[in-house]
């Protein structure tokens, strides 16, 4: 116990002089050098843990996927979806064959992959729609992935990846039925194995992998041949650049060239992989070389600026926020970020490019960025330097908007829509311009910020510079600050356009329209009733799943002949309602041929807006099935026959009734009108008509719809007509021969239903 008690009377003893020690002299912090380029930051030494990465892109990846789950079935078809759907079910072979036939803008890749999707997903909206809800998901890692590939470190990736987990745009193509979220994630990955091809000159399977991803993308869109076409430029740089580095015997960057035998092997493998990728996609670019010459396009012929301004617009903010200004800004203020960067690697290009991120600085690299595990024989061709990369990020963003651009400046082909594979490089340019903005702001501001905050003190011209310890808000990262603060503007404009695409989507009312159709052709056999379409929109044929057949009218555009001899082929087919919803169609009926034909064999008797379609109905009597009425009215006017259609009551529904009145108009005030009522056994009116009265019409008869209640009260209804004359105080009726005021044309009976 006494040597125990010793001992710890010495530690103690020693403890304390220590303290003392210290408390007297305490020890000298380094001076900071706010001179030098690579700041390294916290965040950079936080995510040199491989765990912590994968635990943010995991984080990053269920974000992504949830916001493109969200609400995916909202919205309805386009008719863009429509078509893909309906060309989808047909045949591998028939997707071919129609292709070709109808000289459909967009090769078969997409068509055959959702073909076999459907056979086992079937063909809801949230079925159609989960292909591109993967494709963009899966684009979420491959951008991460590139990242990496280009060495600029975690922050980096990890911040591209964010921005393309919220991206308003992506995530309106992922929620999109059509082949551009999966054009997007194959580029991004023909791009990484574009890389591969250049850092591993020993294999040939990065060569074979480049070449089936290609074709694949080609065959999905053919606008991803500029990506194709950005590689190979590419690629032709760093040719360019060994045979100029090795004329001039120096180096450049800090990884190492090989001289003319790097350069051949590139050459082999690159060659290999774009003749494999020309042997895959031959055959079908060959068959479809028609198509792809005689496309007349549908978009437009933009200016440089406006489609400059366009697309940096939408890639910033989506196409869901309030007014065009807001994507002007949008574009304008990512602009100046990248040209800001562009230039911060031109000033800065003998700096590290990898060890960059938004979020930190530069600082030793990890080995989590794979610079350890690349060997010598890896790195005979590679990125080396800021300005490499810069340029091939340049490459495949420019690249593809320019052709396009140039294309459209033949035909009108140019749409935001055809963009979507560009978006990586920009949303990566974005990242790393924030990183290298973030380094400019520690090395040239921060001194003066401590200064600004502590005085003299702060200075580095002070005496005790080195020995001073700064106050905790002169410690305060602006770098990373400015950089966070860019990277949560950009989060929060892609959120905020995000919420108008979710709950500020108008419908256009397909689904209320098939509702609509279902019920006014209700009641009646399906050869007696048509709907027409006045524009060709697969759209309705995939909502409404009636019996009910359907026709084009006009049958081309603008064509008002070829109208009028439809509508005489269905009065020899004895049809005898027609449901019109009118389209806007400035393209195919811009004067109203359909409604124009349709009336001058049928007569008009309701119209109702469904979302924004008017909805015309359009009957014609059954010459069988007129009924004998005989009611002769005070006034002269006689009530011959009615006629009904359907002769049953269909809750919701539509009760047309034909009526033919005989008399002498002279004889008459003018002021007479029809009322045709439904009543209850109280009296009650349920729905009711007031039409002019037309004596000895035309056509012989007087037509009317009448909206029928979607509930209608059990027990027995009537139909009754009759005439008053609005034209007299108190618009008296007119009573018939025998004193009725009232004719009953019909009478139902409506069963109690169980609730």
């Amino acid at each position: 116990r006494f040597q125990l008690m010793a001992a710890a009377r010495t530690a103690w003893r020693r403890a304390h002089d220590a303290f003392n020690q210290r408390k007297r002299n305490p020890p000298q912090p380094a001076a900071p050098q706010f001179g030098r380029e690579n700041v390294q930051l916290a965040g950079r030494r936080m995510l040199s843990n491989e765990l912590l990465q994968r635990g943010a892109l995991l984080a990053i990846i269920l974000t992504g996927f949830l916001l493109r789950l969200f609400r995916l079935a909202f919205r309805e078809l386009r008719g863009d979806e429509s078509f893909g759907f309906f060309f989808s079910l047909s045949s591998p072979g028939q997707i071919a064959a129609r292709t070709l036939a109808l000289q459909e803008p967009h090769p078969i890749g997409s068509y055959l992959l959702q073909h076999a999707w459907l056979q086992v997903a079937g063909t809801h909206e949230f079925a159609l729609r989960f292909i591109p809800v993967f494709a963009g998901t899966a684009a979420i890692p491959l951008v991460f992935h590139l990242g990496k590939q280009l060495r600029l470190g975690a922050p980096a990736a990890l911040t591209a990846s964010l921005f393309l987990a919220v991206n308003a745009y992506a995530i309106w193509h992922s929620q999109d039925a059509r082949m551009y979220s999966l054009s997007l994630a194959l580029t991004v990955a023909a791009t990484i194995l574009a890389l591969r091809v250049i850092r591993l000159p020993q294999s040939w399977l990065a060569p074979a992998g480049y070449a089936v991803c290609a074709a694949a993308v080609l065959n999905v869109h053919y606008y991803a041949a500029f990506i194709i076409l950005a590689h190979n430029f590419f690629v032709l740089f760093l040719l360019l650049r060994g045979i100029w580095m090795h004329r001039s015997q120096r180096r450049v960057g800090q990884l190492s060239e090989t001289g003319p035998s790097g350069d051949r092997a590139l050459i082999m493998r690159w060659s290999f992989a774009q003749l494999l990728t020309l042997a895959l996609c031959a055959p079908w670019f060959v068959t479809a070389w028609q198509t792809l010459v005689g496309y007349g396009g549908n978009g437009d012929s933009p200016a440089f600026g406006p489609m400059l301004w366009r697309s940096l617009g939408v890639f910033t903010l989506g196409e869901t926020v309030p007014h065009p200004i807001w994507r002007f800004a949008g574009g304008l203020l990512a602009g100046s970020v990248i040209v800001a960067g562009i230039a911060l690697s031109l000033r800065n290009k003998d700096s590290v490019e990898d060890s960059s991120g938004p979020l930190a600085g530069n600082g030793p690299k990890s080995q989590t960025d794979g610079e350890s595990r690349i060997g010598p024989e890896d790195q005979q061709q590679s990125l080396s330097g800021q300005p490499s990369v810069t340029l091939f990020l340049l490459l495949y963003l420019l690249i593809p908007l320019l052709a396009t651009w140039i294309s459209s400046r033949q035909r009108p082909i140019f749409d935001e829509r055809y963009l979507a594979a560009a978006l990586p490089p920009f949303l990566l340019l974005i990242a790393v311009s924030a990183a290298r903005m973030s380094s400019w702001v520690d090395t040239h501001l921060r001194w003066r910020w401590r200064f600004w905050v502590d005085g003299d003190a702060g200075a580095p011209s002070a005496p005790d510079y080195a020995a001073h310890r700064s106050s905790l808000l002169a410690r305060i990262p602006l770098g990373r600050i400015s950089a966070a603060a860019l990277a949560l503007l950009v989060v929060a404009a892609n959120v905020y356009s995000l919420q108008n695409h979710y709950s500020g989507s108008t419908s256009l009312g397909w689904r209320a329209l098939a509702g609509t159709l279902d019920r006014w052709s209700a009641g009646l056999p399906a050869d007696d009733v048509r709907i027409a379409a006045n524009f060709p929109d697969p759209t309705l044929s995939y909502y409404y799943k009636g019996d009910v057949q359907q026709f084009m009218i006009p049958p081309r555009p603008h064509d008002a002949d070829g109208a009028a001899e439809v509508v005489d082929l269905q009065i020899r087919n004895d049809v005898f309602r027609i449901i019109l919803p009118v389209s806007p169609a400035p393209n195919w009926d811009a004067a109203g041929i359909a409604p124009n034909a349709l009336a001058a064999g049928f007569q008009k008797v309701l119209q109702e807006q469904v979302g924004i379609f008017p909805v015309h109905l359009y009957t014609r009597p059954d010459p069988q099935s007129w009924r004998n009425v005989g009611a002769l009215f005070v006034n002269g006017v006689t009530l011959e026959r009615a006629q009904l259609s359907p002769e049953t009551l269909t809750p919701g529904g539509v009760l047309v009734v034909h009526m033919d009145w005989r008399g002498d108009q002279a004889t008459l005030t003018g002021g007479e009108k029809i009322f045709v009522h439904l009543i209850n056994e109280d009296g009650g009116i349920l729905s009711q008509a007031d039409p002019i009265l037309q004596l000895n019409s035309a056509e012989g008869f007087t037509s009317l719809g009448l909206r029928l209640p979607a509930e209608p009260p059990p027990g027995p209804l009537r139909l009754i007509t009759g005439l008053y004359d609005a034209s007299l105080e108190g618009a008296p009726k007119t009573v018939t021969e025998n004193g009725m005021d009232s004719v009953v044309l019909s009478e139902f009976e409506i069963e109690a239903t169980e609730k």
